[in-house]
């Protein structure tokens, strides 16, 4: 920025001349137009700020360049060669001092940077964006707007540092800036500014500054080279290219680029690029960056050099060049890994400071001169060919290939994407993360010696400088390969592939005759550009069936969706409309049907949030404050906290979604917002369910589907009406306001039709015809349910609902049943009233996590890698190729459930949503060995099929004590495509497990809703019969596989009770003492507490003073009661309390008592008056605090899932667990 202010500003004074105050004015304004671009890019592509000034820095320097053709200014005008000099005087060295521009700008910068940072609302506002943007976002602030503040504030003092540095050096050029960004970067480092933000003062980064300036000046005066003050200077860039086709050179070029000398020139250049760029790209894929490969490849090459010039006709010289060269290039990596893996600094400022460290070096011991004289032996590298291959080129394949092996079939290569993907979890699970760090710097640093030696040999000489245009390239390349920047993913083949088409980019620029210059700029131009795009993911699908159910056209469109921060996962709901719009032309034109044959659509989508203004235009939801970001996608987790405050009312509502509500749910996302967003909110007119907006833009009838409503909305399906209570409770009744028109006056149940169907804009967008029938839409998973549940038999028989469970697979499951009776089950969701069918009450199960859990299980295991190379060689899935060593281990299908009579899983990897509903729990694994085989692989994933299997039994047994009496699984999705998978829940759960004729489920529920809105069906029960049917039936298998899987099923609870037994005894102790009536309800409370499962006993306060105090842990916790607060057998115990730092909770009438301020909380019940007359005795104090724990203890068992089978464990005694005992029995 300050290089194009200075030279605009110094092209118009010495074309126009002028004066100071223009000088300022002109180049002030360039570099605050600058600033405003980079700021908006920041805020706009939420990537490092780094990264993105980096890349406007090569588009701005690479335009600059190119333009102005390097050309040097000089002549400056007197007026602004003489400068300013204002109070000036002579001194008796003969020179004039006073107040000249440069003490007058930085003054003036500095007086005002620290009233603007130190005294104004909009300082205190920038230091909170830089602690902490999300909280920022939350209270209210203007992100955009604060962006635009810094940069454009920087931008400002850039045109000024312009003018000064113009000033002072008399001539401008276009590189005369170039090197300073890194030197600024350090002195405010320095000067204690954090580089994540929001930590730093004015007077650090001036300290910095002189600190910098007298180290740099004593180097100067010491006749240092100017080299080592390059230590904070360099270019960082992480740029993505997109590819342009070769052939668009041969139409430009016709033969001079498809020609043998060009293609020789290609093969020529590519080695050493190639070695630099492998080099990087194992850096990347641990997640880091090697900035200092090219330095360190100069260093090896400058000391080789040096040792065989010395001797250059003996080998033994040459030998031992090699051995140093290895020895530099060790030092070096070993340096970079130890910088990233132990000391802990980013590695982009690690190797940041030892490139321009190892540049400086180089330069200084060189003394800039190239080494050049090599022997033949290395000359022959960069000139021989093999069969008109270049020996170099050979030699980088050789070397990728060994690469390709290290990755794909070691152990280290295994950690390395371990490490890149997540570090901390791999360091958790055992593997030396900073050994697999160092060992892959090294590694680097070792292929840029190869490089080195490439050099040495194309150009017969060593020099400092060699190779400094390859480092933007060598990321480019790594990235353009498919390496992840952020680690864990990437092929060796991708980034040869990569190498190839960019050096014929490069080569077709050169015969187009393209600057270089100009080339710098398109790349960090093209940075900006991908990053923009980088974002697109999901797809809306479209399916077009005919009226026997059977799918005739599919088509899908991609949808954006972004994640600005942790937790937040967000969509455009004009983005949505439109993929779903071209999806539809697309599937009807691949069913090569008329428009006018199309009866009916129903929609189904994801149960997400989408909000509007009262002009029914997207409003946004989002930290960014983007209004196109206007949908909370379903996954999102921001929501949490108002969740927990939702759940702490208990409020009859909750017992129709399972008893607790999820953060998933827009309740707890409408009450983020009304918190977070006031904006948002107050000028929001309508909140849709996705599938609920789909509806509205497809007719204009803004009615909503009973599904959403009541599954997500806790609409009260059944009464046909909000509960205003519910909403008031929560602080969300503004929304009943006008018959609840922002969030549904109208709810109609799935198949109605909405409005006049089509409107006229939607049918062209669609290309159908306007009046095409809409239904009430579904959400998705519910549409699948639709699609499964009452599928017939070849006989045609109807469904029996009460035996049936529909479960849908994938990364999770769920598991939907319908009745006619509303069934209220703990830990099941529901019952929702026609959630699914019109008068039909649904409960949903779940697992939180199936397939994710599968996959996480093999990928896990250390022949994970070898193994699926081996599939993809055989052209099978990983998991038919642990089948079928399934199959080999067991001899006979039938024995494959009994491989794993030692192996036992209980899959809680992800938390429990049925029946325990309790998220915090966690999975456990029995049975391991010292095994890393392929067999013992296979064992693990087929324990957690059957763990799954299991945790399916548990919720379908849970559903049947409630009345259902399912005995039959109508399966679809994901994993139901795994035979063994099928196979082992038919076994496990007893059911008959009936997979569809129709595997896209959720399409097909949808398109049945179509049928029966448009009058072509009366019911959903005969659009169900009709276009579903049964593909395949799997039953149980034998009567010994079953007594096997009874077996099972009880070490799956066995595991879970003494799983939670664990967690118990790793809990901390709760003790809880008194005296007299105090004393009476310790003991109560002490009991209650230990009932929940939380750790408590009754200490007696006269036990405790004669050495009983002496068991207590500083993790414990001492509850103490007593109305006065001042009895001597408590008091006596809270020096003890302190020397072993045991934390202390008071429950007492008297705050100003002894016990009272030891405490770190006091309780008090408020009372004033007791219930006896005389208010001495503790009545009516202590029945309060009695009931204070005793809603405290029912808070536990809601938050940790408390069941009968936790109450049976601790409680096996009476006729609570006689009751308990019969019941399990007869289960």
């Amino acid at each position: 920025m300050t290089a194009i202010a200075q030279y605009v500003m110094a092209s118009w004074v010495i074309a126009h001349g002028g004066n100071f105050a223009l000088a300022l004015v002109i180049s002030i304004a360039v570099g605050l137009l600058l600033g405003l671009i980079n700021g908006f890019l920041v805020y706009w592509l939420r990537v490092p700020a780094i990264i993105i000034t980096i890349a406007t820095l090569n588009v701005y320097y690479g335009l600059l360049v190119y333009l102005t053709k390097g050309t040097w200014l000089y002549g400056f005008p007197d007026w602004f060669m003489n400068g300013i000099n204002w109070f000036s005087f002579t001194a008796k060295d003969g020179y004039q001092y006073g107040l000249t521009l440069p003490l007058l700008c930085l003054a003036a910068v500095i007086i005002f940077t620290a009233g603007l940072m130190n005294y104004t609302r909009l300082g205190r506002q920038i230091y909170a964006m830089g602690g902490n943007r999300e909280a920022a976002s939350r209270l209210g602030m203007n992100l955009l707007k604060l962006h635009f503040y810094v940069y454009g504030y920087m931008g400002i003092l850039a045109g000024i540092a312009a003018v000064v540095q113009a000033q002072i050096t008399q001539s401008v050029a276009p590189n005369s800036l170039l090197g300073f960004e890194l030197t600024v970067l350090a002195a405010v480092v320095l000067g204690g500014t954090s580089m994540s933000g929001g930590r730093g003062t004015l007077t650090g980064t001036l300290l910095g500054v002189i600190l910098l300036a007298f180290l740099q000046n004593g180097l100067t005066l010491l006749s240092v080279s100017s080299y080592w003050h390059a230590v904070f200077s360099g270019v960082i860039i992480l740029c993505v290219i997109i590819v342009v086709v070769a052939v668009a050179f041969s139409l430009l070029l016709g033969g001079r680029f498809f020609s043998l000398a060009n293609f020789q020139s290609i093969g020529s250049q590519l080695p050493i690029l190639g070695m630099l760029a492998l080099g990087m790209g194992m850096t990347m894929l641990t997640g880091g960056i090697n900035l200092s490969i090219i330095a360190g490849a100069n260093a090896c090459s400058l000391v080789m050099a040096a040792i065989i010039v010395s001797h250059p006709d003996n080998p033994l010289f040459f030998a031992l060049a090699l051995l140093a060269g290895i020895a530099v290039a060790v030092a070096i990596g070993t340096l970079n890994g130890a910088l990233v893996a132990w000391v802990g600094v980013s590695p982009i400022l690690a190797t940041l400071g030892t490139m321009t460290l190892i540049s400086g070096l180089n330069i200084l011991l060189s003394n800039g001169t190239v080494i050049s004289g090599f022997p033949a032996a290395i000359q022959y590298l960069g000139n021989a060919t093999l069969l008109g291959i270049p020996v170099a080129l050979l030699l980088f394949l050789l070397v990728a290939v060994l690469l390709w092996v290290l990755l794909e079939h070691t152990t280290l290569g295994r950690s390395l994407y371990l490490v890149g993907s997540n570090e901390q979890a791999t360091r958790y699970s055992g593997v030396n993360t900073v050994r697999v760090q160092i060992s892959v710097y090294v590694i680097s640093a070792l292929l840029g010696w190869v490089a080195a030696i490439l050099m040495m040999a194309k150009f017969n000489s060593a020099k400092a400088g060699y190779g400094e245009s390859y480092l933007l390239v060598t990321i480019l390349a790594s990235v353009l390969g498919g390496i992840n920047p952020d680690g864990g993913f990437g092929r060796i083949i991708g980034l040869v592939l990569a190498l190839i088409v960019l050096q014929m980019l490069e080569s077709g620029f050169n015969l187009l005759g393209i600057s270089s210059y100009l080339t710098m700029a398109l790349w960090g131009a093209v940075l900006i550009l991908f990053i923009a795009l980088q974002n697109r993911t999901g797809s809306a699908r479209a399916g077009v069936f005919d009226l026997n159910g059977r799918m005739v056209g599919e088509a899908s469109r991609p949808i954006e969706i972004y994640r600005p921060q942790a937790d937040f996962v967000e969509q455009s709901s004009d983005n949505i409309w439109q993929a779903v719009c071209n999806a539809v032309r697309d599937a009807v034109n691949q069913a090569d049907i008329n428009s006018i044959q199309v009866k009916g659509l129903g929609f189904d989508a994801t149960c997400s949030l989408v909000v509007l203004d009262k002009e029914g235009k997207p409003l946004t939801i989002s930290p960014s404050g983007r209004s196109e970001q206007n949908i909370i996608v379903w996954m999102d987790h921001r929501a949490i906290t108002q969740a927990d405050r939702i759940n702490a009312l208990h409020h009859r509502v909750l017992d129709y979604v399972g008893g607790i509500i999820s953060p998933e749910m827009q309740t707890p996302k409408l009450l983020w917002l009304k918190q977070h967003m006031p904006n948002t909110w107050s000028n929001a007119g309508y909140y849709f369910d996705l599938p609920d907006f789909l509806t509205w833009r497809a007719t204009g009838d803004d009615t909503r589907s009973l599904c959403s409503t009541v599954c997500k909305w806790t609409y009260m399906g059944h009464e046909d009406k909000w509960d205003s209570s519910y909403f008031r409770q929560i602080g969300l009744e503004d929304l009943l306001e006008h018959d609840a028109e922002k969030i549904g006056r109208y709810v109609k149940t799935m198949g109605e039709p909405l409005g006049h169907g089509l409107t006229q804009r939607a049918a062209s967008e669609m290309g159908l015809i306007a009046g095409t029938a809409v239904s009430v839409s579904i959400i998705d998973a519910h549409a699948g349910t639709l699609g499964t549940l009452g599928a017939c038999g070849v006989s045609g028989e109807v469904a029996d609902f009460d035996r049936r469970v529909a479960l849908i697979g994938g990364t999770s499951t769920g598991h939907m049943a319908i009745s006619k009776e509303a069934r209220f089950i703990n830990g099941v969701w529901g019952p929702y009233y026609s959630a699914v069918l019109p008068g039909y009450w649904l409960n949903e199960g779940g697992q939180s996590a199936t397939g994710a859990l599968i996959d996480h299980i093999i990928q896990s295991h250390p022949c994970y890698e070898t193994l699926l190379a081996q599939a993809k060689t055989q052209g099978q899935t990983i998991y038919e190729l642990l089948n079928a060593l399934l199959r080999k281990m067991a001899g006979e299908p039938e024995n494959i459930a009994f491989l794993t009579k030692d192996m036992h899983i209980l899959p809680y990897f992800h938390g429990n949503r049925s029946p325990r509903a309790n998220p915090t729990l966690t999975g456990v694994i029995s049975g391991l060995k010292l095994s890393r085989t392929p067999e013992d692989m296979a064992l693990q994933y087929l324990a957690t099929i059957q763990a799954i299997a299991l945790g399916t039994r548990h919720i379908i047994e849970t559903m049947n004590h409630s009345g259902y009496t399912i005995d039959t699984i109508m399966a679809s999705g994901g994993g139901t495509k795994n035979p063994i998978f099928v196979q082992e829940h038919a076994n496990a759960t007893g059911c008959a497990m009936l997979l569809p004729e129709e595997s896209e489920a959720m399409l097909l529920g949808s398109a049945m809703m179509g049928t029966v809105a448009a009058g072509v069906f009366d019911s959903f029960p005969e659009a169900m019969s009709v276009m579903s049917r049964i593909g395949k039936t799997v039953t149980p298998q034998t009567n010994r596989i079953k007594q096997y899987y009874d077996r099972k099923y009880k070490v799956f609870h066995e595991m879970y009770l003494d799983h939670m037994k664990y967690r118990q005894l790793m809990q901390e102790e709760i003790v809880v003492t008194g005296v007299g009536t105090s004393g009476i309800a310790a003991r109560k409370i002490a009991h209650m507490l230990a009932c929940v499962e939380h750790p408590a006993i009754y200490l007696s306060a006269t036990d405790a003073a004669h050495g009983d105090l002496g068991f207590l842990r500083a993790d414990d916790l001492m509850i103490m009661l007593s109305r006065g607060g001042n009895s001597d057998e408590l008091t006596r115990l809270l020096p003890g309390l302190s020397a072993r730092n045991v934390p202390l909770i008071s429950v007492t009438e008297n705050p100003d008592s002894a016990i009272a301020k030891a405490a770190r909380l006091v309780i008090s019940t408020g009372v004033k008056q007791e219930m006896d007359p005389l208010n001495m005795l503790a009545t009516t104090s202590i029945i309060l605090a009695l009931a204070i724990f005793d809603a405290a203890c029912a808070c536990l068992m809601s938050e940790s899932g408390y069941s009968k089978e936790t109450l049976l464990a601790v409680h096996p005694g009476g006729d609570v667990g006689l009751t308990l005992r019969d019941d399990e029995t007869l289960r």
